[in-house]
Parts: structure tokens; sequence; C-alpha cells
């Protein structure tokens, strides 16, 4: 089961968690009376500062979570890094339940003892073996991604292959599986055997299922059998997307790519929802007729040349190479998109957050809260960009391969611009003019209130110094050994490099 991004902060924690739970419950033994054990496992949080995790457990579905009974304690359990086997792979047995329901979140801590929100619930149900019981029941299928999502999650594939994977247990062995695209009947389908072999506990990826040959959206289904031949209840994985259409651009000038000649470059306007274009010897170059900022130009497979990443409304975002034309990588516009290194990040909005693609490794989801400012600098002067990024209530995080996220303030800024390897973030009339770098952190420039601001090399050192022009006082220069310099008392309507 996949945890939903939580949007508020529980005792102002500074990172956020992403936690699958899988439940497993196996008799303790005999004392007193029956109890039993849970073993809870999720995927790791990466931050540096990683303390441990808390496990929450109770009686009630939503809590509250503050059960007793356990033998390691009452709600919630502390399960520092040094408590774990394997801190890449975090489980905790939960021992000397009594017979009933319960239900689990989970929580990471850092050693500050900020605290994050609550992952997803997940539920157990420990039943004590003296009462009547079935021979046998069903095994019960708590988990099913595809390509790392679950639930309703959209996943984007231009390739039919996808990966499976199911998480699944039993009273006995769970031993075969079935997964059908479209089809919720499992009536007549042939079961296959587990990888691995038959176990009560089995958690297993298919790595090449194939897709139906249909474009758009596609539901999988997927059961489990025991080794007694009992069938699981259905799981489902919604969204599931075949991106399988070539979008073509009429030649609408009436010249071939054979006639033309270098320097004839015919322009045309195609309409809504195309825009302008102009006619190349290596073919169409769309002449936006919306704003500069809606194209990217982006080096994508990393052959010295650019690429250009283009949105249509109305039928999604597309990359132009030349020769080969233009090819669909999502159905979906984005509200805004950056260059990343040999990628692009685009902001998807409050209903699907911040996502990252590159040619090589396809979409991936950095984060699924709504996106404000974005930004891309390399903070650590190691030649590659980091993200830095605003999330309105979360404030100010930067984001590297494979640091992961971090937070570096609670108030969100105004507006940001680079500066060399780190950025300068307008604060407003209450905090004025801050600087930010990896190494010295943050730096006030000056308490006045920016209206707009610039990073250029005014005396061709190699090194930037800014531009700004404050509210009520003019344009200014500064430089990080001179300070700061007058340029005049008028505010310009707008600045710009040339």
């Amino acid at each position: 089961m996949k945890a939903a991004e939580n949007g508020t902060h529980r005792r102002g924690f500074v990172f956020l968690l992403f936690v699958f739970v899988i439940v497993f419950a196996s008799l303790a033994g005999l004392r007193e009376a029956l109890a039993f054990d849970v073993t809870l496992a999720w995927d790791p949080n990466a931050e540096r500062d990683l303390a441990g995790y808390k496990v929450y457990y109770g009686t009630a579905p939503g809590g509250p979570y503050n059960g007793s009974r356990s033998g390691d304690g009452a709600s919630p359990i502390l399960v520092p890094i040094s408590r774990l086997a394997n801190a890449a792979r975090p489980e905790f047995t939960i021992h000397g339940l009594p017979d009933g329901a319960y239900y689990f979140v989970a929580t990471a801590y850092n050693r500050a003892g900020l605290e994050s929100a609550y992952s997803n619930e997940a539920r157990a149900q420990v039943s004590n073996p003296q009462e009547p019981q079935a021979e046998n029941s069903p095994a019960v299928l708590s988990s099913l991604e595809v390509n790392g999502q679950s639930g309703s999650y959209s996943v984007y594939t231009s390739n039919r292959k996808v990966a499976v994977r199911i998480a699944a247990s039993d009273d006995t062995l769970v031993s075969q599986y079935l997964i059908l695209d479209g089809k919720s009947d499992p009536t007549g389908q042939v079961f296959q055997s587990i990888p691995g072999g038959p176990r009560q506990n089995a958690i297993f990826t298919i790595s090449d299922f194939v897709l139906s040959d249909k474009a758009g959206n596609h539901t999988l289904y997927a059961w489990v059998k025991d080794d007694h031949g009992l069938i699981s209840a259905k799981a489902s994985k919604t969204n599931v997307i075949l991106e399988r259409i070539s979008y073509t651009l009429p030649n609408s000038s009436g010249i071939s790519d054979a006639t033309m000649l270098p320097g004839a470059n015919p322009y045309t306007t195609l309409g809504t929802p195309y825009g302008s274009w102009t006619k190349w010897v290596m073919g169409w170059m769309w002449r936006n007729t919306a704003s500069r900022e809606e194209m990217l130009a982006v080096d994508l497979d990393r052959d010295g040349s650019e690429e250009l990443v283009a949105p249509f409304e109305g039928y999604g975002l597309y990359v132009y190479k030349g020769a080969n034309g233009w090819s669909q990588i999502n159905s979906m516009v984005p509200e805004a998109m950056i260059r990343w290194n040999n990628g692009i990040v685009c902001d998807y909005g409050a209903a699907y957050g911040l996502r990252a693609w590159t040619q090589a490794g396809g979409w991936q989801q950095l984060k699924t809260a709504d996106p404000g400012l974005m930004m891309a600098v390399d903070i650590d002067n190691d030649s590659q960009d980091e993200l830095v990024i605003t999330f309105s209530g979360y404030g100010l995080w930067t984001y590297g391969q494979p640091g992961g996220w971090s937070k570096i303030n609670n108030l969100v800024p105004e507006a940001i611009i680079r500066w060399d390897n780190g950025i300068v973030c307008d604060y407003g009339a209450a905090y004025g003019l801050w600087s930010w770098t990896q190494a010295g952190g943050w730096q006030q420039l000056n308490p006045w209130d920016p209206e707009k601001m610039l990073a250029v090399d005014l005396d061709n050192d190699q090194q930037e110094e800014l531009l700004v022009d404050f509210r009520g006082h003019g344009v200014y220069s500064y430089d990080r050994i001179a300070g700061w310099a007058s340029l005049g008392a008028l505010s310009p309507y707008a600045m710009g490099v040339q």
C-alpha cells in the first residue's frame, strides 16, 4: 500500500515521509494467554539526519493509535536506526499482541527529534487458534504496483512491457499468480508459478508483463492462489497509460523537405492549438504564439545537440528530434517546466505534483506536493545541477541525486534567481534580499524590498554581480568585494541580459 504524501507537518518535521507497509502475522507461542507477533516492513527514508522510526498501533481504523497491549510497550514504539537489522530494508516486529484487529502507521524522526506525518495505515487481523477456524482461507494480495506506482497514481509508458510487483500472504503457502490487462474475471485463465517458489509471505516482481496493444488507459487486475487452490480477492491498478501516439504537423506551406533551399524559411500559423511554426530544411520549428517559457531546448540524448520540448494544449507534452520528428512523452500539459541537466522537471499541480523526465529513465515522481517556484542550480559545484523548489506551506527545499530532499528555509520567497553556485531570494518588505549557498548558508544582502533582480557578469571577471531594482530607491549593483553601488534613481520597466 502506498502512502499519499501528507500535506501537513507533525511537530515541525523537516522532510516528508513515503512509507509502504506490508503486514505479516505469526503466532508468538503459548503463554498465559495466546499472543501474536506482527511484522511491519517499509521503504527506508534517505535523509542524512534520519535517527529512526516510530510505529504507532491501535484497534480503531483511522486512529487513535493508542495501543498498549504489545510486549514491546505502548504506542508509539521507538525504532532507532541502531535497532534495525538492515537499515536499507527496515522491518520491525511487534510482539505479544492479543487476539483482534490492529491498525498501524509509521513515522520517521530525525536527530533533532522532529517527526514526520503518519504513513498510510496498515491492518492486521490476528486470531486465536483455539477458536473455531476454517480449514483454509484464501491468500491475501495486499499490494499491487506497476512500474513502482500503486493505487490511482498514473503510470506513463511508451513500452508495452511493464514491471508488476505483488505482495501477498497466506495461512499456508502462496503458490501461483495471475495478472490480466482489462479483464476482471479470472475464470478459465491459467495461473503461473510465483518466482522463487511457494512461500507464506511472498513479495515478487514480474518485470516483463506485456500490456495489450491499445494506446491509452489500462487497468491491470491481479490474483494469487494458495497451495490448496483457493484464489485471493482481486487487486487492481488503474491509470496505466500506454502512449503510442505519433504527433505530426501538416506541411501547410506547400513546400516539401526535398525542395527546401537554405535560407528559405516560409512562416505559417497553423492556428489553435498548434501556434506558429517555421519550415526549415530539417523540418518544422515552432514559432510559439505563447510565451517562450513554454518551450525548452535540452540535450536529452547527450549527443551535443539540443532537442526541443514543447507542450500543446489538448495534446500533451512532445519532444522534437530533428529528422526523427515528434514523439509524445506525456498526454498532460504541465503548468510549468524547467531544464534539469539532460532532462526536464515539470509542475503538474496539486493533482500530480512534481515529476522529472529523462530520455534514459522516463518519468519519475519527485514529490506529490504542489510545487511553486522552480530552479536548477549547481549548488555543490559538481557540474550537475540540483533543484531549488518552493512548496506553499512547506518552505524552500533543495533536491539532488542521490542526496534527496533537504529543507533550507521555512519561508517561501516571492522570487528566486540563480547567482553563480547559489541563489538570491526576494523575501519582500518584511525581510529584504537574501542569498544562500550550500557552503556558506544564508546571508542578508539588503533589508530593502527588491522589485527586480538579475545576475550578470558586469566587469567580465568570470564572477556574476547582482543587479537589483529596489522599490523607491532605484537600481543598484552588488559585488561580493566592493558591495553596493547606485546605478540610478529611476526604476526600469524590465531588466534582461543581452
